[in-house]
């Protein structure tokens, strides 16, 4: 990880009344880019807090691959820290997430626990490329459950860091370390980010991040609740700045972040038939889609690309009203026509049972409703703008088939998989 830079990048734009920044670390951008945001507790303690409480959503919708950090920053005095959660791959049917909580030393050799020592198991020496302590857990999780990231002091200039997922009530221990005794307590202000720590092939398929983060808290104070805000630039970080669809949504007192994509292209196959949604004529817009043998064609390779908030005024990737795991976007056609324009799955404006579903140039904006179409969790992929399901017409399974819109069954023909 390049965390170190990204403490002093952020602290960097910190609004004015952000306190206590840490001392510079050696920089490193990050691989795909960073997306930076602050948080504040207003009227805490002149001395301070002894315990933060970051609630963060890693929805569904985000690659359930390692890469991509959510994670909120902390400061003591002298020095300061990060926890978060980073999607990892599921295992045995249960998904998975892996947090961290680290601390930067303010003296000691690279790599060393300085003065922040741990004899924690979950930790080692060292916090990225400087001295500090970085204590680590990966638990099965659930995608979409917000999780309650807790700072909180638990002896004498020690600091313990838990993950608790507020739907069941199960808490994770992630590590425990200690800070001098004139680091005092938390800063009430400081900054978070969503960073894309993996190397990319091109800014267009920079890995999915989709997450909320909701305004933190604490029972110093007689209980405290704080808001989130984005930075101004928001971005940075790396060439890809201001080239993978980033997106941000004030939810009550935090805020919905998205950016990226679902990844490579990749086909969509038939469940029923096992045969690749295909376009047979990229060169003539409006042509019908079908399903063929799949051969690896860039006109059966299809991009998940989250919608624009030019389209409804939101980030609707994850869907605030929609059920667990619903995401919502334009599938986009790796190959394009012999001009070299996007094609786009397009629902031909159609609202009837048996709408032929087409190809279209995409609309850059997303702000085409014909090109939004939902993903469901059931394999399932609904038109936005009619509800109707993408289906094979029939229910047919042979090559050639053609594709339409149809109710709504469950049916293998209405299936796909990416």
């Amino acid at each position: 990880m390049r965390l170190s830079s990204t403490l002093r990048r952020c602290s960097a734009v910190l609004a004015a009344g952000a306190l206590l920044l840490v001392a510079p670390a050696p920089a490193s951008a990050a691989a795909g880019g960073n997306v930076y945001f602050n948080w504040q507790i207003p009227s805490a303690p002149a001395a301070g807090l002894t315990n933060i409480t970051f609630p963060v959503t890693v929805n569904p919708a985000s690659n359930h691959l390692d890469g991509i950090y959510f994670a909120q920053q902390f400061t003591f005095n002298g020095l300061g820290g990060y926890i978060g959660l980073q999607p990892r791959a599921d295992s045995s049917g249960s998904e998975r997430l892996h947090a961290t909580f680290s601390v930067f030393a303010s003296s000691g050799a690279p790599g060393s626990y300085g003065n922040t020592p741990s004899t924690d198991p979950n930790c080692k020496p060292g916090a990225d490329t400087a001295a500090g302590a970085s204590c680590a857990v990966e638990f099965n999780a659930v995608y979409g459950h917000p999780y309650n990231l807790t700072v909180q002091l638990t002896g004498a200039n020690t600091w313990t860091g838990t993950a608790t997922d507020t739907v069941t009530n199960v808490s994770t221990h992630i590590g425990t370390w200690s800070v001098p005794a004139t680091a005092g307590f938390l800063a009430p202000s400081y900054a978070g980010f969503i960073e894309d720590y993996l190397s990319v092939t091109s800014c267009a398929t920079t890995p999915l991040a989709d997450g909320v983060f909701a305004g933190p808290t604490t029972t110093d104070g007689g209980g405290l609740a704080g808001s989130v805000t984005m930075q101004n630039p928001p971005e940075g970080g790396s060439a890809c700045t201001g080239q993978a669809n980033l997106q941000s949504q004030a939810v009550g007192s935090g805020q919905h972040i998205v950016r990226g994509t679902t990844g490579s292209p990749s086909p969509l196959t038939g469940a029923g038939s096992g045969l690749c949604l295909g376009a047979p004529n990229p060169n003539a817009w409006g042509t019908q889609t079908n399903i063929e043998v799949c051969n690896a064609a860039g006109t059966q390779q299809w991009a998940f690309l989250p919608d624009s908030s030019a389209s409804t005024g939101s980030v609707p990737t994850t869907a605030l009203n929609a059920q667990s795991g619903v995401i919502q976007g334009s599938l986009q056609l790796l190959g394009t026509d012999s001009s070299g324009n996007r094609l786009c799955l397009d629902d031909n404006a159609g609202t009837a049972p048996g709408t032929a579903v087409t190809t279209w140039n995409c609309d850059t904006t997303n702000a085409n409703a014909n090109e939004q179409w939902s993903l469901y969790p059931d394999g399932s992929i609904h038109s936005v703008a009619s509800g109707l399901c993408l289906d094979v017409s029939g229910g047919a399974v042979a090559a050639g088939s053609l594709v339409d819109l149809w109710n709504c069954t469950g049916n293998s023909s209405q299936r796909w998989v990416r």
